[in-house]
């Protein structure tokens, strides 16, 4: 179950990732703070789940 739901994660972030690229002047100002703070939230929940199952 939580490897279907990391895959889910994934493309939605790939789905954000494609979506911030068609807005690229928003995308260079914003892009290293932005995924920064995504990748962060996506390992603390990674760490989250693996340490429930």
């Amino acid at each position: 179950m939580s490897r279907e739901w990391l895959t889910r994660l994934r493309l939605l972030s790939k789905r954000i990732e494609s979506n911030l690229s068609s807005s690229q002047a928003w995308l260079n100002i914003t892009s290293n703070s932005y995924f920064v703070a995504l990748w962060n939230t996506l390992t603390s929940i990674q760490i989250t789940v693996t340490t429930i199952s």
